[in-house]
């Protein structure tokens, strides 16, 4: 019962994420070149910089594992699905910039 509640929390805290689509259980055969794969826990596609490191610092808190999925190519997933966070890169994401400041590089 409690789990069940801190999934509900975790979900809501994400939903208030501006820039930030939250899908539950999502089938990630909808995003794989194979079209094979089960559910992810949560599926989150993010529009840019600020929507991502808010969504990392909260799957950080909470202690859920997450990866990254590109365009889906290249890539297996299990039909029994990935347990935690799925991560889709969109909107800002979608170009590279190079960009040398101080001796960082932000690509």
């Amino acid at each position: 019962m409690m789990e069940q509640k801190a999934e509900k929390t975790l979900e809501a805290e994400l939903k208030l994420i501006p820039g930030l689509k939250v899908k539950i259980d999502e089938p990630l055969a909808r995003y794989t070149s194979m079209k094979i794969g089960g559910p992810a826990d949560y599926f989150l596609e993010m529009e840019g910089r600020a929507a991502l490191t808010q969504a990392l610092q909260l799957l950080d808190r909470c202690r859920i594992a997450f990866c990254i999925l590109g365009k889906g190519s290249n890539v297996l997933v299990s039909d029994l699905g990935v347990r935690g966070a799925v991560l889709r890169l969109g909107g800002e994401f979608k170009q590279i910039e190079w960009r040398e400041k101080e001796g960082e590089v932000l690509v």
